[in-house]
């Protein structure tokens, strides 16, 4: 079988890409579970398992910290909250890739849409500086025309508005666009934007949060867009 995954391209092409990030082009479980653990240190409580944080990534580290709180005794107080998601934060923003990766065939996607000229953009709830700083880190930045967070616009992800801000600096109209991404977040904000459904882009639970979810999204994408 080629290993390309773009071996040959099957007209007509997307006008634009808008990516996800976590859940798609990479898994960062790893450290948003550092982060989770040393906040619940921090409020007393016990560790969580790897696993059991992936079951609760999704929805942001704030609410990832209300779940460790629920799996480790309960909730806490809401002022006691607010100083243990601020201490997640912290940790998190001085280790943003320490254990992240990038999904395999990611990087050949990204440079055989470079190659023939599709601009991309991405589109995620993480607050932007984090996601850029990631993707700079990670040497992925490069690939992107537009970086958009869930604190970029007054709405986020399912909100289309988040989607077309994205777009906005790709002069690109929904309906010439494709949203790639791993969660009911992301397919509500594509089709809502009226972006291309047939070429779409839902790849299952962002609480699976595995390689097998990115695959799944990548391999849906080629399928769609190419003669293999």
């Amino acid at each position: 079988m080629n290993n390309n995954p773009f071996p040959t391209f099957a007209p007509p092409l997307p006008g634009a890409v808008v990516f996800d990030l976590d859940g798609t082009l990479i898994d960062p479980a790893p450290d948003l579970h550092a982060a989770t653990n040393h906040a619940l240190a921090e409020g007393g409580r016990e560790d969580i398992s790897l696993a059991q944080c992936r079951d609760m990534i999704g929805e942001g580290l704030r609410k990832l910290i209300v779940l460790g709180l629920e799996a480790t005794g309960g909730p806490v107080a809401e002022q006691t909250l607010e100083k243990l998601v601020a201490a997640a934060f912290a940790h998190y923003a001085g280790h943003l890739t320490d254990n992240s990766k990038i999904y395999d065939d990611v990087v050949e996607v990204l440079e055989a849409l470079a190659g023939v000229g599709v601009p991309m953009a991405v589109c995620t709830n993480k607050p932007a500086g984090f996601s850029r700083h990631i993707l700079a880190d990670l040497d992925l930045a490069r690939y992107f025309k537009s970086i958009v967070g869930g604190d970029s616009f007054l709405v986020c992800k399912p909100d289309p508005a988040h989607l077309l801000g994205a777009l906005k600096p790709l002069d690109v109209a929904a309906g010439d666009a494709v949203m790639v991404g791993d969660s009911e977040a992301d397919m509500a904000a594509g089709r809502d934007a009226g972006g291309r459904d047939d070429r779409g882009q839902h790849v299952g639970r962002a609480s699976d949060g595995d390689q097998r979810v990115a695959a799944k999204a990548l391999a849906k994408f080629r399928a769609l867009v190419t003669n293999e």
